[in-house]
């Protein structure tokens, strides 16, 4: 989690460390107690629904931030 605040943080963002429900395959790694990133995807609404949509223009920060999350994690093992 510290890693994604990290790469957040370079972008300007606040990335928040929050449980949550719905319906995603991280369900089965977070049930299992191993921490679990989620929420990594473009912004929308209307998930799963005939008038679901993206927000184009989240498309460029989301990316930036997906690479600049790999990254931090390439960095950390590095360090290992």
């Amino acid at each position: 989690m510290q890693l994604a605040k990290q790469a957040g943080k370079e972008l300007g963002l606040e990335i928040e460390d929050i449980q949550s429900g719905g319906a995603s395959d991280g369900n089965t790694t977070a049930q299992m107690g191993i921490p679990t990133v989620d929420g990594l995807g473009a912004c929308g609404s209307l998930a799963h629904n005939p008038n679901e949509y993206i927000e184009l223009d989240s498309l460029p920060i989301r990316i930036a931030l997906f690479i600049g999350l790999v990254q931090q994690i390439g960095c950390y093992y590095l360090r290992q």
